[in-house]
């Protein structure tokens, strides 16, 4: 019996972590600089035919907050009227979302057709015994051909924890972006925070024009420009050079203001992305920087932003999946990845925001925060404004949940469950709840994808309308 199109599907994603699996669990334990091996993926791409030297691509890196300023760079691009590719990593639901084009996830018959053509590369490769071709590298390379496919102007990609040797980070790239830098996956890209940068920095090669930086602490500054000096990229820091303010817009709208030299950049947000203002503030500079940069030397777009006019966009219908996202009202229910204080601190201003905007009734925390996490830091940050705390899972079987989180909620007088199941978890807490209740389910990105399944979320566009999207997918830049 022939397969169905799903099957298919989930057979060329097996092929993507087939190299990797093939390896026992010690061989992939250490730091990333003595178990990866990225060369392997710029060697699919040479043999691919380079097709990542195709437009213009901005690599994202950092802590926390890649996958959102991914989202806001790649948005912001698209509104100006550019066909834009975007690659992040992880997924939450569905596999596919890892690559989009106009914030449209991949079709299956794209997936598929691309997925082929990289196998029948790596088929030609004799990779050592003791070496792997890392499943998010070829991923990557599926991406490349696509955007390349799509004729697309700008690319943004998502690394994933570090740069230095991350897979992903050997797609040639002009541009970078950098989020907040924290201590974190020590036992990878570690062991000090000093090597944690070090790694970041990675992101700078001799290919990248430029480099806009959301606030850093002063000595993760002092390391990145340390190990930057040698790379020849323009750095732009958030707030030593990048001014950011929130005004106020019509109805429940709001207006960024970013502003860099001699521009004021500014985007129309709505409530969603209130919270994630200096973030938008951050992807504006570097949507114009990338404009930049891109058009000298080159052609004319049909657009004068090679001429240096500031950015004037709307964003109020962009959605950030599983980023303090509002999936249902009566009872309100938000999703968000917060695992580290700095992040929660996000969660707490808006519940604060909604508090002071009128009655609320309880607020109900689903906590899901596995042993390599900052459970301390989110528990302490956000305890002070919710009622119940629930302690669930994931169906991640990969992480674990040994920590007596009981311990970390300090005087909390309200009531707490420990609840492993998180359908059950999320179930009874949303059983529970009244209509002007607010129920937060925060955690790591597993959680996150398990919530949005829960409720049954879609994850396929950025964007609620599609105004932008969709038809400009076929649209190319001479047409």
């Amino acid at each position: 019996m022939a397969q169905t199109l799903a099957e298919q599907v989930t057979e060329a994603i097996h092929f993507v972590y087939a190299s990797y699996g093939r390896l026992t669990k010690e061989r992939h334990t250490g730091y990333d600089r003595d178990v990866r091996n990225p060369h392997w993926t710029r060697r699919i791409l040479d043999q691919l035919g380079n097709p990542d030297h195709e437009g213009f691509n901005i690599a994202v890196t950092g802590s926390k907050g890649k996958g959102s300023h991914s989202i806001l760079v790649a948005g912001i691009l698209q509104r100006l009227g550019f066909r834009v590719g975007l690659f992040t990593s992880p997924h939450l639901v569905d596999f596919l979302e890892r690559i989009r084009v106009q914030g449209e996830i991949i079709s299956e018959e794209a997936f598929l057709r691309w997925v082929r053509v990289v196998q029948e590369v790596v088929r030609q490769f004799d990779v050592p015994d003791d070496e792997y071709i890392g499943p998010v590298g070829l991923v990557a390379a599926v991406a490349a051909l696509f955007f390349r496919d799509c004729h697309t102007d700008f690319n943004v990609y998502e690394l994933g924890r570090g740069a230095l040797h991350d897979d992903v980070n050997q797609v040639v790239h002009q541009g970078a972006v950098i989020a907040p830098i924290f201590p974190e996956h020590l036992d990878r890209l570690g062991p000090t925070w000093e090597d944690v940068v070090r790694e970041k920095m990675g992101i700078l090669t001799e290919d990248t024009r430029f480099a806009v930086s959301y606030r850093q602490e002063a000595f993760v500054q002092k390391w990145m420009d340390m190990y930057a000096s040698a790379a020849p990229a323009h750095r732009i820091y958030l707030d030593q050079d990048i001014h950011v303010d929130l005004r106020a817009g019509d109805e429940d709208t709001a207006i960024v203001e970013a502003t860099y030299g001699d521009w004021t950049h500014r985007a129309r947000i709505g409530t969603a992305l209130r919270p994630f203002y200096e973030n938008v503030g951050v992807a504006l500079v570097a949507a114009a920087m990338a404009i930049r940069n891109r058009s000298a030397g080159q052609a004319p777009y049909s657009t004068d932003w090679r001429n240096g006019r500031a950015i004037e966009v709307d964003l109020t219908d962009m959605v950030q999946p599983g980023r303090l996202q509002v999936i249902q009202h009566s009872p309100t229910i938000v999703i968000d990845g917060s695992i580290h204080e700095v992040n929660a601190r996000f969660v707490r201003r808006w519940v604060e925001e909604h508090q002071a905007n009128g009655p609320m009734g309880r607020v109900v925390a689903i906590f899901s925060l596995p042993d390599d996490k900052d459970a301390p830091g989110v528990l302490r940050t956000l305890s002070p404004v919710v009622d119940e705390i629930v302690f669930t899972t994931s169906s991640n079987r990969h992480l674990s949940y040994t920590r007596d989180l009981l311990t970390h909620v300090g005087s909390f007088a309200g009531r707490v469950d420990v609840i492993p199941s998180v359908e059950t978890a999320l179930s009874s807490a949303v059983d529970r709840a009244q209509p002007p209740d607010l129920v937060l389910c925060i955690g790591t990105q597993s959680f996150v994808g398990d919530a949005l399944r829960f409720f049954r979320v879609p994850t396929s566009s950025i964007w609620r309308s599609e105004r932008g999207s969709k038809e400009q997918l076929h649209a190319s830049p001479e047409e």
